[in-house]
């Protein structure tokens, strides 16, 4: 009985025919799994588009929102939420991120003004509200992580605004403009200043938001956690629970320790 014999430049021929057949497997088999990635990737860049509408698309509706609550004639009701986008970003978002949207807040707001003929705009003004709207919109989301979201606190911080607002040349400030021909603005403003009006709005627009999304964290969770001394103050009413809410978490009464 003969046995073969494989030469070894043989051998060595074969395993290269052998080795460029696994690459060529491989090259098919990456060009069928091609397209589908391609298709995965198209998904994707939607997303980002997405994103940046949910970004930005609430700041430029609650800009046009306050732009027409400032036009003689109109609703001045729409003042007290037309901020709550804006306040949302300071709650939900780090610093830097608030930065950026209060600057696309101030600037959408500062057209949209402008070009509706609602509002009397310096110049100075004009180019200083977004960068203003900015560093308020950092400052309130860096507090709200020291002490948590304050309606109260950042009403208070908006006066601010305010005095810079009029300093730059811009007529009865930003918010108070909203309130120019209502009531409100008639008797609030007499008393105490349109800077505490405009203070005042800010106060109403986080309050309205935050008691948004405490009602939307209870239906979703469905289970209460509102303390004894909120209950005690959210029963009478909404404008108790508002009150209560303004106020900052390490401002609260507290019980005292037990055991």
């Amino acid at each position: 009985m003969q046995v073969g014999y494989l030469h070894p430049l043989r051998a060595y021929h074969a395993l290269a025919d052998l080795t460029r057949i696994r690459a060529l497997l491989r090259g098919v088999a990456f060009a069928d799994r091609l397209p589908q990635e391609r298709r995965q990737a198209t998904p994707l860049n939607l997303g980002v588009c997405g994103q940046i509408a949910r970004e930005y698309l609430p700041l430029l509706a609650s800009a046009f929102i306050l732009a027409l609550a400032s036009r003689p004639g109109a609703n001045h009701l729409l003042g007290f939420v037309a901020l709550i986008p804006l306040f949302a970003a300071i709650q939900s978002a780090r610093p830097w991120v608030a930065f950026r949207r209060g600057l696309a807040w101030g600037a959408f707001t500062a057209v949209l003004l402008s070009s509706l003929g609602s509002h009397t705009l310096s110049p100075l003004s004009l180019i200083a509200l977004p960068p203003l709207v900015a560093g308020y919109a950092a400052a309130g989301a860096w507090l709200s992580r020291k002490i948590g979201f304050s309606p109260f606190v950042l009403g208070v911080a908006w006066i601010g605004v305010e005095f810079a607002l009029s300093f730059l040349g811009m007529q009865l400030g930003l918010l108070p403009a909203s309130q120019s021909d209502g009531w409100f603005m008639h008797h609030f403003g007499r008393a105490l200043g349109y800077v505490a009006v405009g203070a005042l709005v800010a106060y109403v627009n986080a309050a309205c938001f935050h008691l948004v999304r405490e009602i939307l964290a209870h239906a979703g969770s469905g289970i209460s956690t509102t303390s004894s001394a909120d209950s005690a103050v959210v029963r009478p009413g909404i404008v108790g629970f508002l009150v209560l809410r303004g106020v900052p978490d390490w401002a609260r009464p507290r019980a005292p320790p037990t055991g």
